[in-house]
């Protein structure tokens, strides 16, 4: 059970990192290293060190820009050499990872102390083995920038080995088992700056597939190209760029994939060829795979710790975004690092272009990046225009960050009019009441339901949805004005209208959405009448509306509201089975530890704990392990007893070592 104890820490902390949390992700692999030095075991070692090299967050523990990397590399080292019966591969395979990572950071010492070892823990490998070659080489590329001479040996090794794969290994098989090692080799040579030799490899590059080139999948043609991206990386070390940029502006006119294309542009940065690589992006023909590249490689030097160069291709896509027409903005650090530095680097009239050709479904969430920017940066003129093109387009049935920025900056009647602009103006306007409730402003509440009214008055709707919404939305505006009584005879009226003349599944559907709006507009009391009338066997959706209202938690309705204590007080008060209460509980506290609210997720677990007594001794031994979990991940052992009390003794020893993931 400790192994799954570390490789829970490790999934956490990687999660975490996903979420930006990276200083809470670090602190679960702390947890994991200690618990594996603990334990003593080769096999321990094995398992953390596999577990964790996929993962960002090994990224996150090696990265230059961290000021605990150093101590974080020496655990690493130590775990990796300690043990005598670790996997060769495996080990290898650390240290190779350990050894870039100090290259990286410009520590060549450290590089070359931690892959000595590896080239003879490699040597006794078969050397015809696939892993056995792969990692010589990456010992030769290493060592390209440490000792030339040497890397130039063990290359030579290589390539006699390889000789008699090639005649063993069927088309078919070529490009997993010999195409990587010509990559490979052709970078090395790059590096040792011997780009005729590089060039005569990646000609040895062949695809298994005889598929016309114009018909072959994204990933063929990466395997292509790939050789050919490090033959220009490799003119380019050796500093003739003439022959580098020829042979990138062929790589680039022989697809028209963007991923593809995007791909070798962010090789070639990577490769520290930021200026070709930027230059580069002109060249290409469509001006949406062109915008989106820019993007993307201004995301990687802002991940870099490269912001001058971030900026300069910022401003390289907004200047050009007007010949993009309509295209959309993928990733989320793409939409959050835009925002940002559009909101502190850039002029509005430079942003007009980017915004005015966005695709609608994109329009919100970077304008609300862009306003959450504005505010961090403090740019007033920014923060203005972003407000306008808030005001311009409106997604239905999402929380629109410019409401909540009016509201906040005490301009009720500029929040009420753009949220009379949205598609779904009753749902923003009875969750701006709901905060206006919360801040104790009645005069602004009054101003709300004003506007409600008075949009009513003139509304003309086109079915029993649209109404019951509309009546559900006006509840809530009455409850938030505090006439809970009158809200609450408005939703059962509402709800009796809907149910009349609804099929039975389509009022439940109904019901659902029903819950989850008034969650999101924070009334949790009208929220309870809505979900007693989803039928019993169907209550389990109850967990999923909670988990929903947990992610609006930094969003608009709840930002200002106790939104775990409302979840809690939902959980007691629908009768649900213990069960399911106790699992709903356990979601809503491993949500909250994802978005590092620890302290709100300790009061979620202790109110589990509370419940566990209420189970059948089976159900108790099945819910127990969630619990001891999450509790794992708020390290807060003061809660254990409880649970450990609870459990038959059949499965207190189980779990026993499993709570040996808490003495960290």
């Amino acid at each position: 059970m400790r192994q799954v104890a570390i490789q829970h820490l490790i999934a956490l902390g990687d999660e975490q990192i996903q979420n930006g949390f990276p200083d809470a992700g670090l602190l679960q692999l702390d947890r994991a290293l200690r618990l594996t030095a603990k334990s003593k075991s080769p096999e321990m070692a094995q398992i953390t060190l596999s577990t964790l090299m996929p993962q960002p967050l090994w990224t996150a523990a090696v990265s230059p820009q961290r000021s605990d990397r150093t101590r974080r590399l020496e655990q690493l080292t130590q775990l990796a050499n300690q043990y005598q019966l670790l996997n060769p591969i495996i080990k290898a395979q650390a240290l190779i990872k350990i050894a870039q990572a100090h290259q990286a950071a410009n520590a060549m010492p450290m590089a070359l102390k931690t892959i000595e070892p590896v080239h003879e823990l490699t040597k006794n490998l078969d050397p015809l083995d696939s892993n056995g070659l792969a990692l010589q080489l990456d010992i030769a590329e290493l060592y390209a920038v440490l000792q030339p001479d040497r890397s130039r040996k063990i290359l030579n090794q290589v390539i006699e080995r390889l000789e008699p794969l090639e005649s063993k290994t069927s088309p078919d098989d070529r490009h997993f088992v010999l195409n990587p090692r010509y990559d490979s080799i052709v970078r090395i040579y790059g590096l040792l700056g011997q780009p005729d030799l590089a060039e005569s490899f990646a000609k040895r590059v062949t695809l298994s597939s005889n598929v016309p080139a114009n018909e072959l999948s994204a990933f063929e043609m990466q395997t292509r190209l790939k050789p050919q991206v490090s033959l220009a990386i490799a003119y380019a070390n050796a500093k003739q760029q003439a022959k580098a940029n020829q042979i990138l502006t062929k790589i680039l006119n022989s697809t028209e994939d963007a991923s593809v294309l995007i791909d070798v542009l962010l090789q070639y940065a990577k490769a520290g060829q930021w200026t070709a690589a930027t230059q580069a992006t002109g060249l290409l023909k469509n001006p949406q795979t062109k915008f989106r590249a820019r993007l993307d490689l201004g995301v990687l030097a802002d991940q870099q710790g490269k912001p001058d160069r971030a900026i300069e291709l910022g401003k390289l896509a907004a200047k050009h975004a007007g010949e993009a027409g309509s295209f959309s903005v993928g990733r989320d650090d793409v939409i959050q690092w835009l925002g940002l530095w559009l909101s502190s680097e850039f002029s509005t009239n430079a942003l007009l272009p980017v915004f005015e050709n966005l695709e609608l479904y994109v329009y919100d969430d970077l304008v609300d990046s862009l306003l959450r920017g504005a505010v961090k940066q403090k740019q007033e003129s920014v923060l203005k225009q972003a407000l306008v093109w808030a005001d311009q387009k409106a997604q239905p049935n999402s929380p629109h960050e410019a409401i909540m920025i009016y509201a906040d900056r005490n301009q009720p009647d500029a929040a009420i009019r753009s949220a009379l602009r949205a598609k779904n103006p009753y749902g923003q306007l009875a969750a701006l009441a709901s905060y206006y409730q919360r801040m104790q402003q009645p005069s602004n509440i009054a101003k709300v339901k004003q506007a409600a009214s008075s949009r009513l008055a003139v509304e003309t709707f086109g079915d029993v949805k649209q109404i019951t919404e509309v009546g559900i939305a006006m509840s809530a505006i009455e409850a938030a004005s505090g006439k809970l009584p009158a809200a609450r005879i408005s939703v059962r009226q509402a709800l009796q209208n809907a149910k009349k003349k609804l099929s039975k599944d389509a009022y439940f559907v109904l019901t659902r959405e029903l819950a989850n709006q008034l969650l999101f507009y924070g009334q949790p009391e009208l929220m309870t009448l809505v979900i007693a009338e989803i039928p019993r066997e169907r209550q389990a959706v109850v967990q999923e509306l909670l988990q929903m209202g947990q992610t609006f938690s930094g969003q608009f309705s709840l930002r200002h509201s106790s939104i775990d204590s409302v979840l809690r007080g939902l959980v007691s008060s629908m009768n649900l089975e213990p069960e399911t209460s106790i699992e709903t509980l356990t979601n809503m506290a491993d949500l909250q530890i994802r978005k590092n609210q620890l302290n709100e997720a300790k009061q979620t677990l202790r109110v589990a704990i509370d419940l566990i007594s209420k189970l059948t001794p089976e159900a108790r031994n099945s819910r127990s392990p969630m619990l001891v979990h999450s509790i794992m991940k708020v390290n807060q052992p003061d809660l254990f007893p409880p649970v450990i009390a609870s459990i038959s003794n059949s499965d207190i020893r189980q779990m026993m070592q499993l709570l040996a993931g808490c003495s960290l």
